[in-house]
């Protein structure tokens, strides 16, 4: 295998990149990529190159109705595959692909050279500490583009698949804005890769989700992260609360007093109570309803309120119930679903190496797909039966 040059990120977080773009900063505005950018031949139009790219997110964000955190970090994440291999690989800017390039980059990023593969998360594309948010955070050089627990493992096909229609998305963005001459390249095929459906859509058993949570409650206790990843999971397994009634937006407020105890006691008819406790879903509207919570669920919120120094005993605050790190802002949907895809490695790694969890490398390939979804299609399988 040939050892192509070492890959760079491009894209820094979302909160960074839109902060850039409104203060009117060229992009990219970080000097340590630029740095990197002035070695590639200029025959790449790097930093040309890069903008496009830039546009065509922000273009993408207008026009698609989406929760555009999570989106952000997969179309940034296929954009700097297609750039870096455009600079480092072919030599040749983007906008000269044609249909065999398109094919060879496809061919390339399911079995990616070994300096392109992380074997474990790499964390963060930037370094932040003490540095200009903007335009002076050190590039993280543990950070590879592929992340792969085996190196010699191609990727999964419904990674191929989003990698393929970004790119493509990307080379018809660049003919429809007059820099390319052609239209995009016919949609190449992606290369034959392992298919990953049973692996998405596999339920998790009942002794996996009692790992999973056991492993949560082990090593959230100084981690606010994954305390608030234990709690919105929680929300899956144990409750019907819909996973955007956590979060504010034009039609739910996220507040943690909708979690209280009942405000009276039982009467003949009331549907039974397995706590005293209960989530009031549209608090105030014609809709108002009540959802009971069971114990479980009560002992792992508490957990949650008392880890953000908030007393359980009384009525619960007008607090958002998922705060923005270091904001007064509720987190939105979007952003707690890129956080679980941004935990469930290293989740998945411990479970993998964990000798005592009955076929742990079959669990942990499901926790490499953890959504909040999945845990609640999991309670639901597991109740039918």
């Amino acid at each position: 295998m040939t050892r192509t040059l070492s890959p760079f990120p491009i894209f820094p977080t979302m909160s960074t990149f839109v902060r850039c773009i409104n203060d009117g900063l060229d992009f990219p505005a970080n000097i340590h990529v630029l740095e990197r950018l002035s070695r590639v031949d200029e025959s790449c139009l790097p930093v040309e190159m890069c903008r496009h790219a830039a546009d065509f997110i922000l273009e993408s964000m207008r026009i698609k109705r989406t929760p555009w955190p999570g989106r952000y970090s997969d179309y940034s994440a296929v954009l700097q595959m297609a750039l870096n291999w455009s600079f480092l690989v072919d030599r040749r800017p983007i906008t000269q692909w044609d249909n065999v390039t398109f094919t060879e980059f496809l061919r390339f990023i399911s079995q990616p050279d070994y300096n392109w593969v992380s074997r474990s998360p790499a964390g963060s594309r930037f370094n932040s500490a003490g540095q200009p948010v903007l335009t002076a955070q050190s590039i993280n050089p543990a950070w590879r583009p592929c992340y792969r627990r085996d190196p010699d493992a191609p990727i999964v096909s419904t990674v191929m698949r989003q990698v393929r229609g970004i790119t493509y998305g990307f080379l018809s963005y660049l003919n429809r804005i007059g820099v390319r001459a052609q239209p995009a390249p016919a949609m190449a095929r992606s290369p034959e890769v392992p298919d990953s459906k049973g692996l998405e859509s596999a339920n998790l058993l009942s002794h996996e989700i009692d790992w999973l949570f056991a492993h949560l409650q082990s090593k959230s206790q100084f981690d606010v992260e994954l305390q608030l990843c234990r709690f919105v999971l929680a929300v899956a397994r144990y409750t019907t609360i819909p996973l955007a009634d956590l979060s504010p937006d034009a039609q739910h407020v996220g507040l943690l007093s909708q979690f209280m105890t009942y405000p009276r006691s039982p009467e003949p008819g009331d549907p039974p109570r397995c706590s005293p406790w209960v989530f009031i879903d549209n608090p105030g509207a014609p809709l108002e309803t009540q959802r009971p919570l069971c114990l479980q669920f009560v002992l792992i919120l508490k957990d949650y309120v008392q880890s953000r120094g908030i007393s359980i005993g009384e009525a619960l605050p007008d607090a958002y119930t998922l705060p923005e790190n270091r904001s007064s802002k509720g987190m939105p949907t979007g952003t707690v679903q890129a956080m679980i895809r941004r935990l469930r490695g290293a989740i998945a790694e411990a479970a993998r190496g964990d000798k005592v969890l009955p076929n742990a490398s079959e669990t942990a390939l499901k926790i490499e797909h953890l959504t909040f979804s999945q845990v609640r299609r999991s309670m639901r399988a597991l109740t039918i039966r």
